[in-house]
């Protein structure tokens, strides 16, 4: 079968999700943005200040093409010298590379808005007003095809695929035989009549564009494998032997999951949605059992009979049964092992490329052929060794990715979107149990507006936590005398300062076991809103006097506080007006909690059931609204009959501690409820 007719088949079987078409929805949103901002006719009135990226503002027309609009393709230069000119923060100055040097050389008296008009601008417009054709796209070398490329993808989305890297392009065209322009002008419309064609295929012909790239990028092995680890189990109350997972690798050629394990990690959504074609399983069951290829796309289970365990499957190839072998290899190439103990509990996980365990990336590519130790695997274009892909790869996250994993309210999510953006200082309170923590960092996720944890730092506060930690201080070192440490929050700082055209996020648990004034010392005052990045403000730290300090305007910081714990001293008021504060409730009346209790009869009779619980700790003197039970105890694998007898019942104990009765009495009506 050539690589046409294998295509022909996978968009003929392709079943797109509600995923993709509400990232084309928001990629059409971004490019009206855009558009709307930096019209055709004034792309000639560029200026240094409108154009350059560096000043840490949204502002610019390279951070709309770099950020702004990353749903339309992806141009994530490594260098800001890829845009030509730029603004540099250490010296304070615009920054440019030799071509347009070069011009100031032939023009002394030229300043910087006027080299920009001349080498960048003015030659912008006349390729957008031409649309890449007249000479315009391979006149401008000053910045590279890839940026010019998806220029025109913006402001032509009818008329260009949403592919702007010239290597995708190449490895498309060569990869299909299709017809190959001299112009990637032309180039990339010959892919967007093959897309135009091709989609057909897909029932209803519906297919977003970004998704198409896809379903083509992993058959081309233009992008490398997604990595997973993977468990099998033919129930939450048992498990498989070695020998049981391998007899169903090979003789049904599937992996599954039930859907009805869905926890608050949405682990059968990642199943369904975000694994592909592809992607490579580590198969676990007490260590590895095998290596699997995914080949096909997520569907129900029609096996019942012989896999009545599973809701949906997918069809895999298997790669090896080895692991003990290339475990071997792998400690003696590395000197490392597999590190069991990095693996995750979950049934499903995926794995990050940022993740120190390599073991699953080695096996895959020594079975392959491939060099094993060669885990680069970037893409670049020809024309700019800064330039990279031209389809996102990245995982958007947005309101309603938010709203159906964290069980709020639309209102309430708005609410603690508008106060963090205006105050840049947001703290989460609430009953344990309500998804402090879990909503944290999916805030962040959607201001950002993707996944992207490499922005996302976590800490703990607690009685012992101190400036040391926090900012800087001095640590026993290895000789047995002591060397002067940055702290987590200073260097978090320094990297969000190093980076200001995207947002940061610093979250603190338990922010309120912390000794406040101890932690954060001389750094209170600044990290209020209107004194970040103000150098009016900048304080000399205790050990670093040599050295003025403000937090960035791009950070910002969510704590997190637990309102049950009666051991904990009242909010410091010095820090409590610096934040704004939100409240968070139980979600058992969400849409999205729900979804996850509904075909559970007797767990919907718990629900209620707590429901009224929540009424009486609320209407004890004792106790009140911040001791409610919350909805995470629902959120795991337990039985209601576990949750009340080892997770609510202990929690009531401690509740009534000077009154079992009571305790008791809570207790056996949760019981009662599900008997």
């Amino acid at each position: 079968m050539t690589k046409l007719e294998e295509l022909d088949e996978k968009l003929k079987s392709y079943h797109p999700t509600e995923k993709e078409f509400e990232h084309a929805r928001i990629a059409g949103e971004q490019r009206a943005a855009f558009v709307a901002k930096f019209p055709i006719a004034d792309l000639d009135s560029l200026t240094p200040e409108s154009y350059c990226i560096g000043h840490g503002d949204k502002e610019n027309f390279c951070w709309w093409i770099e950020r702004g609009t990353n749903g339309m393709s992806s141009y994530f230069p490594g260098s800001s010298r890829s845009y030509g000119m730029f603004w540099e923060k250490d010296t304070n100055s615009y920054q440019m590379i030799m071509a347009l040097k070069r011009y100031k050389d032939l023009h002394p008296d030229a300043d910087n808005g006027t080299i920009l008009h001349e080498v960048i601008a003015k030659p912008l417009k006349a390729l957008v007003e031409a649309h890449g054709q007249q000479g315009t796209f391979d006149s401008i070398n000053c910045v590279g095809k890839s940026f010019l490329l998806k220029i025109l993808i913006l402001y032509y989305p009818d008329e260009f695929l949403q592919v702007n890297s010239t290597h995708w392009i190449d490895t498309i065209i060569d990869g299909y035989g299709l017809e190959k322009p001299e112009s990637y002008v032309d180039r990339n419309k010959v892919l967007r009549k093959f897309y135009e064609d091709k989609k057909k295929l897909v029932q209803g012909g519906e297919l977003t564009q970004q998704a198409f790239v896809g379903v083509i990028a992993r058959q081309l092995g233009i992008v490398r494998p997604r990595f997973w680890h993977m468990q099998l189990h033919p129930g939450s109350d048992s498990q498989f032997s070695q020998e049981d997972v391998l007899k169903i690798l090979k003789q049904y050629g599937v992996v599954g999951m039930g859907e009805a394990w869905e926890n608050d990690r949405g682990q059968p959504k990642q199943f369904a949605e975000d694994m592909h074609e592809g992607d490579v399983i580590g198969i676990r069951e007490k260590g590895f059992v095998a290596l699997v290829r995914v080949t096909g796309p997520c569907r129900k289970n029609d096996q019942k009979d012989e896999l009545n365990w599973f809701d949906i499957v997918r069809s895999i190839e298997i790669l090896s049964t080895d692991a003990t072998e290339y475990i071997e290899k792998y400690k003696t190439e590395t000197g490392k092992g597999p590190h069991e103990h990095l693996f995750p509990s979950t049934t499903l996980s995926e794995i990050k490329s940022r993740c120190k365990n390599k073991f699953l990336s080695f096996w895959y590519r020594s079975v392959m052929g491939l060099d094993p130790i060669d885990e680069d695997g970037q893409q670049h274009d020809d024309n700019s060794p800064n330039e990279s892909q031209g389809t996102s790869s990245q995982q958007f996250y947005t309101k309603a990715d938010f709203l159906n994993e964290v069980y709020v309210s639309a209102g309430t999510f708005d609410e603690m979107m508008s106060l963090l953006k205006k105050k840049n200082n947001l703290i989460l309170t609430g009953a344990p149990g309500v998804g402090k923590t879990f909503a944290a960092r999916r805030l962040a996720w959607a201001m950002m507006g993707e996944r992207d944890d490499e922005r996302v730092e976590f800490v703990q506060f607690h009685q012992s936590y101190g400036y040391e930690d926090f900012i800087c201080g001095y640590k026993p070192s290895s000789d047995g005398g002591f060397e002067l440490r940055e702290g987590v929050f200073y260097t978090f700082c320094k990297k969000a300062e190093n980076d200001p055209d995207k947002d940061y996020f610093f979250i603190i648990d338990e922010i309120n076991r912390g000794n406040i004034s101890k932690i954060f010392g001389e750094l209170l005052m600044l990290i209020e809103a209107d004194k970040r990045g103000d150098r009016a403000y900048a304080v000399r730290l205790a050990y670093k006097q040599d050295e003025r300090f403000t937090v960035p305007k791009n950070l910002y910081i969510i704590g997190l506080m637990n309102t049950a714990d009666r051991s904990l001293a009242m909010m410091d008021y010095a820090l409590r007006r610096r934040f704004s504060f939100i409240s968070m409730e139980p979600g058992f009346d969400s849409v999205g909690f729900a979804a996850l209790v509904s075909g559970d009869d007797k767990m919907k009779r718990l629900v209620e059931a707590v429901k009224k619980l929540n009424e009486v700790i609320v209407a004890d003197a004792s106790l009140g609204k911040g001791f409610v039970i919350g909805h995470s105890f629902f959120c795991g694998r337990l039985s209601p009959e576990e949750i009340v007898c080892y997770d609510i019942g202990p929690t009531l104990d401690e509740y009534w501690f000077d009154n079992p009765t009571k305790a008791e009495e809570e207790r056996t009506k949760l019981l009662n409820a599900i008997r």
